[in-house]
Parts: C-alpha cells; structure tokens; sequence
C-alpha cells in the first residue's frame, strides 16, 4: 500500500516537473552587490543574530548588515573567506566561522565583541575544500564538529580537546538537531552516540542513501536527497523525485530551508528551486528584472521569514514571497495589466493594454493581440462577459468590441463611429456603456442606444441596487432610474474621480487627492482615515475588508487597522489600474499594475505581525564616553548631556521603518521621530536621578515592537551630596562662630577703646573743667569787680543827673505858680542852663558807657 502511494507520488513528481516549466514565476527580490555597500558580490554563506542583524562570509571576509548599514567587525579580513566556508549564530549570542582564510584553516567565535580563535588540529588545519559543520552551544560550554572526507572531528570546550571518529562514506552536511548530531552521507543517515557512529533508518521503504540534508520542524522530518525529496511525518512519508537536481554540489553544500508556510527551498550551486509540497510542484525561482541567482551556494530564512540567497554575483532577498506574480518573463504578451476579470467558468482574464491573457490555475493558457492598429491610440480600460460567454471590451478610443473566442467585432455608434468608450457595467437587466465624448449608451443586440449626453466619464460603478456613478475629472454622477446628481467638492484634484463604493454604509471615493467620503452629497475628508496618495480602485472583498488601489500599493482596511503592501513586500508595481482590483471566487485578490499583475492570498500571509526587532546600541555622555545599554550606566552630573543610539532590524521594507521613544523620568508622552536617517535621541542637561529610556520601532502601518529599554542615572552634583552638604553645614557653623569670636574680641576691644577713650577725654573735661573753673572764678572776680565799679558808676551819675532835674522840677513848678514874666525869663534862663547842665551829663554818661562797654566786652 505504501509502495503504491510512493508511485503515485513519483507520478505527480513527474507531472509537476512538466507543469514547472510552464508556470514559473518570477519574484520580486532585492539585490544587494558592491554598489549597495557590500564589500564583494561573492557571498558564501548566511546566519541572523538575536539582534535581527544578518551576517556574511563573502570572498573579502566576514560582514554584516543590520537594514540601514553594512560593518566588517575587528580583523574581518584575516577571518575565513573562501567558498567553502561557514558562518553560525548560536543562542548564546555568538557568532561562529570555519573555513579557509589566505593562509590558514580557522575555526573563530565572536563573543561579547572580540573574536576567539579555537586551536585546531593539524589533521584540520590541512582541510582546505568542501567540508560540513556544526556547533552547539549549552550554558558556559560547547561542542563542534567538521568533517572531512573519511573523518568527523568532534571539539568539546570542557575537555578542550578533539577527538576523530573514522567515516568511509562521502558526508554531505553535520546536523545537529534534537539533542543529536545527524550525519547527512552518500551512504545515507547517521548520528553520532555515545562516543560511536550508527546508522539512523527514516523508513523501511525510504531510500536511505544519497541523503544531502535534513530538516525537523513541528515533528516533521524535511529530507533531501540527490534530485528527490521527502517529508516523514510519524507513519506518513511522501516522496518527490526529479526536483532539478542534476549534479553535487562542487563545494559540498546542499542548503536546505523550511519557511513558515512549509515551502520548501533547496539548490545544489544552482538557481534555488521552491517546492510547494501541497500542490506537488517545484520551480526555480526567477528573478524580476532578469537577475538570476544561477551559482547560489547558501540558502537562509530569517525570523520574518524572508528568504536570502547568497551568490557569486551578489545577495539577493525575497520578501515573503507573499504575492505571485505575472508579467512578460511568465507568459504574458506585455507586462502591464489594464484591466483584470473572472470569466465564469474560473478563468482569470488579465488585459494588457493591447491584448489579452487567459490563465487557469495560474497558468496562461491563450492569449491574443487586439485589433488595435500601430498608429491608433487605444488600450483595453475595461472587460465584461455577457450572458453568451462573449467578451465586451471597451478601448478608449479604438472603440467597443466584442470578441467570441474566435473574432472581434467593432460596435460602432451611427451618427458617431469614433467615440472614446471607457466602462461598461450590468444595472437593472442593462449593459450600460461609457463614452467620453459621446455620453452614456445601452447596449443590445442590435448596437448602441444612447440614453445621456454626459460627457468625460472615465469609470462606471455599482453603488447599490438602485444607484450607480458616473466619475469623471469634474466629480461624479449618482444616477437613479429617476435622477442625475452632480456631486463634486469645489477643488480641482479632489474632483478628479476615478472609483466610487459605498462599504459599511458610507460612500468612499477614490480622487487624485487621496480617498474621500460623501457627506449631505458633497465629496469630503474622511474623519477617520487620512490617506493622501492618489488613489485609483477600490474593491471590497469577501470579509468586508476595503481594498485600495493607490499611486504606491494597495492599502487593506478593516474599518480599524490598515495594511499596506508595495514593491518592498513582493508587489510586482506601483500603481494600480483603476479596473485591475477584483477578488476571485476562491477569495485570492488580483492586482493589476503598471508592471504586471500580483495575486495575495490571506491565508498565505503569515508575516502580517512581524515588527522590527528593536535594540538600544550604546549611550554617549556629555564627555563622549560610549557606555553599555545592557548595564545600568552611572553618568556623573558633569556630563549629563546624554544621546542614545538604537536601531530597528526588518528586511520587509528597510526604507519605512518608524520609531517612537520617550525618556521615563522626564517624558510623560511618546515621541515620534521624524527624521529616519537618524536613529538616536539627545537630552541634555539632565537633572540627577534615575532614568529609563524605552524606544519601539514599527513598519508602515504595523505594530508596534516590544520595547527595549536602557537604564541609567545622573549622578548628584558634589554640591548636593550629603557628605558634601555636611561639610558645608559644618563649615558654615564654624565660620559663624569664627565670626562670632571675632567679632566678640572685636566688641570687647572696642569697648576697652572706648572705655579708655572715655576715661581720657574725662580726665580732659575734669582738666578743662578744673581750667575752666579756675577762669570763671577770675571772670566772675573781674565781672564782679566791674559790676562794682559800674554800681558806683552809676550811682555816681544818679547822683549827678539828681541835681539838673532837681532844678529843672523846681524851675517847672515855678513857672506853673509864678505868672511874672520877669521872672519867668529867668526861669527860662536857669531852666536852659540846668538843661545845658543834664546834657552834657548825660552825653558824659554816655561816652562813659560806651568805654565801659567795650571793656566789658574784652573781659568776656
């Protein structure tokens, strides 16, 4: 029974060999040579580190490349450099190299930044061609193993010594898987246990010989061997033979990869061939842009399952490989797809612009040019089958056919025959057909029949049952059986319309601005979704999602994440065509672009939550010391300028990965970083105390990654510390009282100053007062003496002035009583004498009064 299904499968092997040559496809990869920075284009073999960076042996030594920079580490160019040499991450973070250099055979590990050489025997040391190995690596030690031709060499670093175990057959690959190190030989399948060789036998009924790898995953067992290829999974095995593999490889290495979806890549120093185990069929894989991978000696799946290749012409990557795609290299008469329909009988039709492409099961089954002459301006805008199975296509202004399979027929309108069709839609029992200079027409049997004179329609779309649109560079039409609607915005690029839908119960147009919305019939942004391209189809699928066909890729939205998918994740172009965005009846969405035509299957995509593996690289003070993330950093306050270095590892799209960061301790909200040269953030003058700086990385509209974080702190400046703060208290207390001492000494001699100033200028007033005691006594004796001489003085001149007023008073009272005027003559006479008399008296007093005065004056 299980010999009969092996034939079966022989059988199927064989018609999938036969199918491959006529469905190969090509995929979109990116070729990375000298002129993207990579030091040779020979690359020899491939590993991944846990950072997301990828590592290289090439022909100029070992190199690496973390999306955005190529680095050769420390003594890159006397590490191994030939074709038969190897290169392995381990899990404990080092990085592994074998092979020859120019001078030597080397084994080397790269650990915590420097390379470590393993000593090696001279039995090794004379390897100098294809050879396998492997290493292991389990806490503080670890194992390696290598080959040559007739023996296994095994390197334990906890005896530190080699040890060889003798092997007659050809060994093709070292494996070690399953806590077992798996011999891949001519003379087929061993392992090396307890210090001995035994054979392993995978199945009684398996071929167990030329076995070239061996892969386990999810308990399954990959096999390859020389051209054919099996998979053992508990009981059931199946077989594939005539793969393409139709020599050894000249360097012994037979790379074989498992992706996520259980793809199968393999090559033997040839082009890699990809083999899809659940359709049976195995190609090459062709390069878009006719790069061949022709002489590709390494094969490797990263951890976002893209898909390297090295080669002696250079590196190539294929994303995903999530799309399949069709141009001119698979088949197709012309390499833009125009317009893209399924017929009912399942076949996919993909319009180039002058003929058309009939493919099943993927494959281009017939194809035909169009009647389109040379010198006519004219290309297919849109398809539509009818009813008959006929083929209605609209050709800008080449006209309106019909093509029955075997013939074309030109529909022409009478009074018109040159009109410019551009849509053709199924409403209401009707086929309506667009014209931009003619208006809208029926068509039937019997021709065209006209039914408006709307001019400049591009594009027709269902809206719903009971409405469809007409789009054109002035807004678009709504149409009922009853009304015609002009609907526009007022802004020239906002009413250049190419698609209309109503998704979710809104109404989304697709402009030259970007994708808008109808709000009260007026084209406007929509509120939620800020989309900017120019946006040319949309389509909604079969689980409610909105597609959008763009200026760059296709965006799916759900009504609350968008994706987005471009060249960089394996669409074949740039710019969809506006009736070239369907989704088949088997769920797959087709894309037509100006490059070829993409197909995306959802169950295909398995990469949709990749995010970049994110890593802070190093932080930089202010004194441009370069400190380990991975430690908790102390910067001191002098130098708490602080710039931080990270970096986001994705090879689905290098060019767009974003970033946002913050500094806990200092930012309360997430900072975008605009500029994506530079992946770094600056903080200065930071204040002392503890930091934390958390940065993520996403890619386009993706999620975003788990943080890596780098802690550090800012020291307390000296004049802060407590031991500092201490001192300064102690010493301003002692200063104080210093202060205080010295200013109590002060006090204390001032006061005995000024008790000695008081005590002297008092001896100086009890001498002056002594002094002046002494001339007041004399004054008062000489004041007394003068107040004498005055009394006497004036007595004396009381005495004298006494006698002429006596004599006046006598005179006047004589005069009063005696009336004689003789006598009163006399009277006068003796009265102008006794005048006379007090005159001179008074005169004398006077000039005695002044003389007394001013001795009196000399006195004071």
């Amino acid at each position: 029974m299980r010999f009969q299904l092996q034939n079966r499968l022989v059988l199927i092997a064989i018609l999938a060999a036969m199918y491959q040559a006529a469905c190969s496809q090509i995929y979109p990869a990116r070729f990375y040579s000298t002129l993207d920075g990579l030091p040779t284009n020979s690359v020899f073999d491939i590993t991944q580190d846990h950072e997301g960076v990828m590592w290289f042996v090439t022909a100029r030594g070992v190199v690496s490349y973390d999306g955005q920079k190529w680095s050769q580490p420390p003594d890159s160019l006397r590490l191994p450099n030939s074709p038969y040499s190897y290169i392995k991450s381990t899990k404990d973070n080092s990085i592994w190299v074998a092979g020859q250099n120019n001078t030597s055979f080397q084994i080397s590990r790269l650990n915590n930044g420097a390379w470590q050489a393993i000593d090696v025997t001279e039995e090794i040391e004379n390897i100098a061609f294809g050879f396998p190995f492997e290493v292991n690596v389990n806490g503080e030690e670890f194992s390696i193993w290598l080959a040559n031709n007739n023996q296994v060499f095994e390197y334990e670093s906890i005896n530190n010594e080699w040890k060889a175990y003798p092997f007659p057959n050809q060994i093709h690959t070292l494996v070690y898987l399953e806590e077992n190190l798996y011999i891949c030989s001519d003379n087929g399948l061993f392992q090396i246990k307890d210090e001995s060789v035994s054979p392993v036998i995978l199945d009684e009924n398996f071929p167990n010989n030329n076995i070239l790898n061996i892969v386990i995953k999810e308990k399954k067992k990959y096999v390859l061997g020389y051209d054919w290829l099996a998979i053992l999974d508990g009981e059931n095995i199946q077989y594939w033979e005539s793969l393409g593999m139709k020599n050894h490889s000249r360097f012994n290495k037979h790379p074989l990869v498992v992706d996520d979806r259980d793809r199968i890549f393999y090559n033997n120093f040839s082009p890699v061939q990809i083999f899809d185990p659940m359709k049976g069929v195995s190609e090459t894989i062709e390069i878009k842009d006719k790069i061949q991978n022709a002489k590709s000696i390494a094969i490797y799946k990263d951890l976002e399952n893209n898909i390297w290749v090295g080669d002696h012409r250079g590196l190539f990557r294929f994303n995903l490989l999530r799309f399949l795609n069709f141009d001119s290299s698979v088949g197709l008469l012309e390499d833009e797809v125009s317009s893209i329909i399924q017929l009912k009988n399942g076949e996919i039709i993909l319009a180039n612009p002058t003929s058309i492409n009939f493919l099943k099961n993927n494959r281009v089954t017939r194809q035909t040019k169009l009647p389109i002459r040379e010198n006519q301006i004219g290309r297919v805008l849109d398809l539509f089958e009818d009813q008959s199975g006929r083929l209605i296509m609209a050709l800008g202004p080449a006209g309106l056919y019909v093509y029955d399979n075997k013939n074309f027929e030109r529909i022409i309108y009478p009074s018109k025959p040159d009109l410019d069709f551009t849509s053709i839609i199924q409403w209401k029992g009707r086929l309506l057909v667009s014209s931009r200079k003619g208006g809208l027409f029926e068509f039937h049997e019997n021709g065209l029949r006209k039914i408006s004179d709307l001019r400049g329609v591009r594009k027709l779309d269902l809206l719903n049952e009971n409405e469809i649109t007409a789009n054109t560079q002035r807004g678009f039409y709504k149409i009922s059986q009853t009304d015609t609607i002009q609907i526009s915005s007022g802004l020239r690029d906002v009413d250049n319309v190419f698609s209309v839908i109503e998704w979710n119960q809104e109404v989304f147009v697709a402009t030259d601005a970007g994708l808008y919305t109808l709000i009260d019939e007026k084209i406007s942004n929509v509120p939620f979704l800020d989309i900017r391209l120019p946006v040319y189809a949309l389509m909604k699928d079969l689980n409610n999602n909105l597609w959008i066909g763009t200026g760059d890729g296709v965006l799916k939205w759900d009504g609350n994440d968008l994706k987005k998918y471009n060249r960089s994740h394996g669409l074949i172009g740039s710019e969809t065509n506006r009736r070239a965005l369907i989704q088949d009846r088997q769920g797959k969405v087709w894309i037509g672009t100006e490059l070829g035509a993409s197909v995306y299957e959802e169950k295909e995509d398995l990469t949709l939550n990749f995010s970049p593996i994110v890593s802070i690289t190093s932080i930089v003070n202010g004194a441009g010391d370069v400190l380990d993330p991975n430690k908790t950093n102390q910067i001191s306050f002098g130098q708490n300028t602080v710039e931080i270095f990270f970096r986001g590892v994705s090879f689905i799209n290098e060019k767009r990965i974003e970033y946002r960061y913050k500094l806990e301790g200092l930012d309360t909200k997430w900072l975008q970083l605009d500029n994506k040269s530079t992946t770094s953030a600056r903080y200065t003058n930071l204040k002392s105390g503890k930091y934390t700086f958390v940065v993520q990385s996403k890619i386009d509209q993706g999620y975003w990654s788990p943080p890596a974080r780098a802690v550090f702190s800012i020291d307390v400046p000296f004049y802060l510390e407590w031991w500092f703060l201490s001192s300064i208290f102690l010493i301003g207390i002692a200063i104080l009282y210093i202060i205080y001492r010295l200013r109590f000494l002060y006090l204390l001699r001032r006061q005995q100053e000024l008790k000695d100033l008081i005590a002297a200028r008092t001896r100086e007033i009890t001498q002056l007062n002594e002094s002046l005691e002494a001339i007041v006594n004399e004054r008062t004796k000489e004041l007394e003496e003068k107040n004498q001489r005055l009394s006497d003085y004036a007595y004396i001149n009381a005495h004298l002035l006494r006698g002429p007023l006596t004599r006046i008073q006598s005179l006047t009272l004589l005069l009063d009583f005696d009336k004689n005027e003789k006598m009163s003559q006399e009277y006068l006479q003796i009265l102008k004498e006794a005048t006379d008399e007090l005159d001179e008296v008074i005169f004398s007093i006077n000039t005695t009064l002044r003389e007394k005065k001013e001795e009196f004056n000399s006195v004071n």
